[in-house]
């Protein structure tokens, strides 16, 4: 969890994962996919998506938001949660270019669900760390392979001699 204080109240960031899966959800467009894109001045959306990182109760959008916006310091603290969120493995070999596809977490959520990694990574990964964890795995690699003589002997045994 990552401490923002706001208006005099202090909340917990969560940069799981989780938190950008809820934001696709809830606001219908990519965290990843909006940060890539912006121009201009970020702060309504490090608003946003700060917003939807609240972990527990969360005030009204309106009320955080003005306070946000008053708050000094909060553009970095909020741009240094957004990052922690987005954090690649550092163990992960860099990925060169650009690719023409657009992120979304919801494609990510059903490449995890077929991986067969647990559940709770994504509530305790950053999403890109997620990212980089399937692209070792290498999922989109055929897994099927033809029998070999002994396993086709194997599996299907002739049930009598040949007539002949």
């Amino acid at each position: 969890m990552i401490p923002l204080t706001v208006g005099g109240v202090r909340y917990d960031l969560d940069a799981s994962a989780m938190s950008a899966i809820r934001y696709r959800s809830k606001r219908g467009k990519s965290a990843i996919g909006e940060i890539v894109s912006a121009e201009g001045d970020m702060l309504p959306l490090l608003i946003r998506i700060t917003y939807e990182m609240i972990s527990g109760e969360k005030p009204d959008m309106r009320t955080y938001a003005y306070a946000a916006r008053r708050e000094e310091g909060f553009y970095d603290a909020a741009l240094g949660a957004v990052l922690e969120m987005i954090k690649a493995d550092p163990l992960a070999k860099p990925q060169g270019g650009k690719s023409k596809d657009a992120f979304d977490e919801f494609d990510l959520l059903a490449a995890y669900g077929r991986s067969g990694l647990p559940g709770c990574l994504l509530y305790e990964l950053p999403i890109l760390h997620i990212v980089s964890i399937l692209n070792r795995m290498n999922p989109t690699e055929p897994t099927k392979r033809l029998m070999t003589n002994d396993e086709v002997v194997a599996m299907y045994p002739r049930r009598g001699k040949p007539k002949g």
